[in-house]
């Protein structure tokens, strides 16, 4: 992958690399560790902010932007998109974090 100077330089990209079809890599385990530690920051964040729904309602979002972004783009960064997305809303819905793995 070539680098363009409006894009990420490749000490600043973290997480799961692509390959040159596009697809992602499969994570290594130290990229699982990474993603992990990311997303526990993350909802320890939530949990010390007192935000139980960061998704659904308009004051969780703002929450969560105000007190986590920096957690929350840590996440994004070091984990799948797939995981984020499938670990966020199964988190709000439950009302509760997930148990850590």
């Amino acid at each position: 992958m070539a680098w363009l100077p409006w894009s990420p330089s490749p000490s600043e990209e973290g997480g799961v690399k692509k390959t040159a079809g596009g697809a992602f890599e499969s994570p290594s385990r130290t990229n699982r560790k990474k993603c992990y530690e990311a997303r526990d920051s993350f909802f320890e964040c939530l949990d010390k902010n007192n935000i139980l729904d960061s998704i659904n309602t308009k004051s969780g979002r703002e929450k969560a932007e105000t007190f986590c972004s920096q957690f929350d783009k840590e996440f994004e960064k070091n984990c799948a998109h797939s995981w984020v997305s499938a670990a966020v809303p199964a988190d709000d819905a439950a009302g509760s974090r997930l148990t850590r793995t």
